[in-house]
């Protein structure tokens, strides 16, 4: 999967034209992994947003900035065609925070030839969130999480894909290897038949519905674009916390920046997507969740199942078989 250099489609890229492949690296226990349960491919429609840090010049290389189209000095793309695409006013994201929508700037003609390194830090998200804050007008390109699953979009929504390449110097090709940076449970429910309409869901979890789950950048101190509320101030941190969820973020007003709290708590409730094969599947964050419980609602039917697992890992898909009786 990748997105085309720079020159015509009958021709060969020009030298040092930038040109960027994906793939995506499966759960930790399963094959099937991603919302298309194949767990190898990216869904049309699905974003990335890219963020390019040279950490050790002190100049803004190629690539560093979007020359203020974007916050962060993003690169926005979605996946269409087989490819990475930039984001277009069809896409209905405010891609300069102007009160409309307008296209993101393509990645793919720039030329990344400059002797030092490069590191090339990307993510899924999945909505654009706008709001006011101290009088002005923020615009941003997050991940959201999502407690009910059972609709298709809301389970592939929540499975929040992270990958980082570093480069000794400015690159012609890219590769971005995505991992999973949630956890997932495979639920499998056998004994008696469930009607399509059943729910599954668990209970007493961290209650993180429509909050923004912040993944971890060492480079991100070195960033030289940088807005308010924005990467830098969330996702900082230090070199052993590279890749690895911090907690979700707070947008505090009070103190004009962005904070991030640890993910904690059991009042929460998720529900799992249902397969067409019958078997659930449901994103959650790593965590520890010493009472959850999963409940089984079919009409006026109801089951509960006690986990005898409490703490889920970042990147780990867990099986759960259930065995009920009448």
């Amino acid at each position: 999967m990748g997105a085309a250099a720079c020159g015509t489609k009958d021709a060969l890229p020009q030298t040092g034209c930038l040109n960027l492949t994906t793939s995506v690296v499966p759960f930790d226990g399963e094959p099937a992994t991603r919302a298309n349960l194949a767990g190898d491919a990216f869904e049309t429609g699905e974003r990335m947003k890219l963020k390019i840090i040279c950490p050790y010049s002190d100049r803004t290389e190629y690539g560093e900035t979007t020359y203020g189209d974007t916050q962060d000095a993003f690169w926005l793309l979605k996946w269409k065609d087989n490819d990475w695409k930039p984001i277009e006013p069809s896409d209905k994201v405010d891609v300069g925070q102007n009160y409309k929508y307008t296209s993101a700037r393509n990645l793919t003609g720039h030329h990344e030839a400059q002797q030092t390194p490069y590191v090339y830090t990307a993510s899924t998200w999945s909505e654009n969130v706008r709001f006011m804050s101290n009088g002005s007008y923020r615009s941003q390109y997050s991940y959201v999480f999502h407690a009910n699953q059972s609709e298709w979009e809301d389970y592939r929504a929540s499975d929040l894909l992270w990958a980082q390449t570093y480069m000794q110097t400015g690159a012609f090709n890219v590769h971005l290897a995505f991992n999973h940076v949630l956890a997932c449970l495979k639920i499998t429910v056998s004994g008696i038949s469930l009607s399509p309409g059943a729910s599954v869901t668990l209970e007493g979890m961290p209650d993180i519905d429509q909050q923004e789950i912040v993944v971890g950048d060492y480079y991100a101190a070195r960033s030289k674009v940088n807005s308010p509320f924005g990467y830098q101030q969330k996702t900082a941190c230090t070199k052993e916390n590279n890749g690895k969820v911090l907690g979700v973020a707070v947008i505090n007003d009070a103190s004009q920046k962005a904070t991030v709290t640890p993910i904690a708590g059991s009042t929460g409730i998720y529900t799992a997507y249902r397969n067409t094969d019958g078997t659930y599947y449901l994103i959650v964050p790593p965590c520890t969740a010493p009472t959850a419980k999963i409940w089984i609602r079919d009409g006026e039917k109801r089951y509960s199942y006690t986990l005898t697992r409490t703490t889920f890992e970042q990147g780990k898909q867990y099986p759960v078989n259930i065995t009920l009786s009448e």
